[in-house]
């Protein structure tokens, strides 16, 4: 669970006093590092004399490693939420400003079977956020995806939904009927129009030439389409309607390069939200300002950053881990034979 503040005043005045914890915090984890130098030198040349008394001053001195670890999320955490909150409030008016949060998670839960998938997940999901959701396969990001398009409802917690319009794309392909052609598919009712999710009105064949399609494909079914020439079809159609939020599961499996940059172009241009499970790691370093990482036992690290970030700070903290480990380990041998 999380910690619960509360905020004397109005919303600026929340934003004022948010911005001087953040100050705040900053100057105590300098000051942290200082006292963790300090203690290090100690541990180094002063550890060896009176040991049983030194053990209280060894213990804190790793409660203050362990908190010097944490602290740089927790403030980057911090400092993000609140540029996001103050653009928000900033940029809109009150009414509209409640459109803003699509989604509020509340320490939700949920299990397939004997397997604990998530477990005690927070988040906020506003209007223009763009959230790569990873992990091993198997370890629960399409029930998430479920759970975000209510197909599937969680098992213990809060989720609240805004009310709004949802895209979504994945390897089966279900929005396509195999039996239409490709222009019965982008202009249902005739003409040879498209209007897109941006406004903009286009002729279907220079629509279609984005995502690679020559003219006389127009009058080809579906059916006959291989996966990645289905895949293009289905991707260019997302961006034909009109919604607030994209959901795509595995959205570049087999696309060429230049699909694969129309496709990043036009998720740049989106002016709503875009929620997307994949494996590509520069596609959505080109992306995403946050991810959703699925860690195993039903932890889902909630990151503010891109992917390359996420692994960044997952690798440093398995290595100061590692580090700690090693340290209290060489600290346990010398005080056994000194006892």
């Amino acid at each position: 669970g999380g910690e619960l503040r509360r905020f004397n005043g109005g919303y600026s005045s929340y934003l004022e006093q948010k911005a001087q914890i953040l100050s705040n915090l900053q100057k105590e984890h300098e000051n942290l590092l200082r006292l963790v130098k300090q203690e290090a030198h100690w541990m180094q040349h002063g550890v060896t004399a009176r040991r049983k008394r030194n053990e209280r001053r060894k213990a804190e001195y790793f409660d203050l490693k362990q908190k010097a670890k944490s602290n740089p999320a927790a403030i980057k955490k911090m400092s993000i939420e609140l540029q996001r909150e103050q653009k928000s409030f900033n940029s809109e008016d009150k009414q509209q400003n409640k459109k803003k949060m699509l989604y509020e998670l509340d320490n939700i839960y949920k299990s397939l079977g004997e397997k604990d998938l998530i477990k005690d997940f927070t988040a906020r999901i506003l209007q223009k956020d763009t959230i790569a959701i990873v992990g091993p396969n198997g370890s629960g990001k399409s029930t998430l995806l479920k759970i975000f398009m209510e197909k599937m409802k969680i098992d213990k917690g809060s989720f609240k939904k805004g009310d709004f319009q949802i895209g979504y794309f994945d390897q089966q392909r279900d929005m396509l009927d195999d039996d239409k052609t490709i222009m019965e598919i982008f202009c249902p009712n005739g003409g040879d129009r498209v209007v897109l999710d941006d406004g903009r009105n286009m002729h279907v064949f220079g629509y279609l030439k984005n995502f690679l399609f020559p003219k006389e494909y127009l009058d080809k079914k579906v059916g006959v389409l291989s996966g990645g020439e289905k895949n293009r079809v289905a991707l260019a159609l997302l961006f034909t309607k009109r919604v607030d939020c994209m959901i795509l599961d595995e959205p570049t499996n087999d696309l060429d390069i230049p699909t694969l940059q129309t496709l990043e172009q036009f998720l740049l241009d989106f002016q709503g939200c875009v929620l997307i499970v994949s494996h590509d790691r520069y596609f959505l370093d080109r992306l995403v300002d946050h991810v959703f990482a699925f860690e195993g036992n039903g932890i889902v690290k909630d990151f503010p950053g891109n992917y390359s970030e996420y692994r960044q700070w997952k690798y440093d903290s398995e290595a100061e881990a590692e580090e700690l480990a090693k340290e209290q380990k060489t600290l346990e041998n010398i005080t056994n034979q000194e006892a």
